[in-house]
């Protein structure tokens, strides 16, 4: 499982997501491992559709965060709900 967290950067007080994935969710640490370079790779890339990944940290209990810019905005589940399914 994971949880997100919106929280204020202290150095410039801009909001950010902090999404915290368990060690149960990614399995092996092998799997957390490579979720942590997945994390850094997309946080290399520049695009306007692409949140900006500011920070991936693996914390002592196993779990992993990964912060990124924050998007004002409704839930995936929300949106669903209001327009169902999205087609390309």
């Amino acid at each position: 499982t994971s949880v997100v967290y919106l929280a204020a950067e202290r150095a410039t007080g801009r909001e950010v997501a902090i999404k915290v994935i368990a060690p149960s969710a990614t399995g092996a640490t092998d799997a957390t491992a490579r979720l942590a370079r997945e994390a850094a790779l997309v946080a290399t890339l520049r695009h306007p559709h692409i949140v900006e990944t500011l920070g991936v940290e693996p914390l002592a209990d196993g779990s992993l965060a990964l912060v990124s810019a924050h998007v004002a905005g409704r839930t995936l589940r929300a949106a669903l709900a209001d327009e169902g399914a999205f087609h390309a």
